[in-house]
Parts: structure tokens; sequence; C-alpha cells
């Protein structure tokens, strides 16, 4: 919720000084605001610890991404687990919402 409140305030800011408009808005905007707006959105997040929740995380990038649910706890995770995860990704199928 941070995340989001953060663009909305840069955003809000922008308009009052006259650099935006009201009708500027849009996802992309939005997008151009948050915390990460250089990097492109996750395609998957590993939420290890067994814990089905992403706590906020990238709140708004993680829309579409696919999630793998992981028992293991961080320190324990291995190069074969991160193999097992690239390998139910290659085989799922995306839908985007739709």
């Amino acid at each position: 919720h941070r995340e989001i409140l953060f663009a909305f305030k840069n955003i809000l800011n922008k308009i009052e000084s006259g650099e935006l408009k009201k009708s500027d808005l849009t996802e992309d905007l939005i997008k151009k605001n948050i915390y990460y707006s250089d990097s492109s959105s996750p395609e998957v997040i590993v939420r290890p610890g067994n814990v089905p929740r992403l706590s906020g995380f990238m709140s708004w990038d993680s829309a579409y991404s696919e999630i793998y649910f992981e028992d293991k706890f961080w320190p324990e995770l291995t190069e074969d687990d991160f193999l097992k995860y690239i390998n139910w990704f290659e085989n799922i199928q995306r839908n985007f919402g739709k």
C-alpha cells in the first residue's frame, strides 16, 4: 500500500504544480512513479516459508505474476529448488487475468 500511496502523492504533487493534468493519469504514469519504476514486472514470484501471501510485495507490479509457494525457508533453498521453479514456470499456461 505504501508503494501505491507514494506513487499517487508524487503524481498529485505534479498535478498541483501544473506539471501534469488530471487527464494525464494512466496506468503507465502510475508505473513511472512506483518504487521500482525502472524494472519490469516480475513474471514469477517465489514465496518461501509456506506463507500463502505476498505481504504487500510489489503490489502494483505483481498483478499478473505467477506465484510459487515454497514450504522451505529462504536459507534452505538450493540450486535444484531454483531449477524446479524455472521448470514449473516454463510449464504453466499464463492468462494475464483473462
